[in-house]
């Protein structure tokens, strides 16, 4: 079992439980038999854990981005 986070935009994250199977398997025909090993990744849940939205966004580079302040509504 295993845990898989995606980046889903700004302040949202999806979340992902995943059950991996390994499973041998043996193909038997007349006169000819072969094993063989099949792997299958299964989601058994997900989620989408949404942030709050920002003020503004900076891309990270130093600059300064512009920002529209919101009215309090109080």
């Amino acid at each position: 079992m295993r845990t898989k986070l995606t980046n889903a935009g700004i302040n949202n994250v999806y979340y992902e439980l995943i059950v991996d199977f390994d499973v041998n398997i043996q193909i038997v025909i007349p006169s000819f038999t072969k094993e063989t090993k099949v792997s299958q990744e299964v989601t058994v849940g997900s989620l989408l854990i949404e942030g709050d939205v920002p003020s503004y966004f900076s891309n990270g580079n130093g600059s300064v981005a512009p920002a529209i302040m919101k009215e309090n509504k109080e």
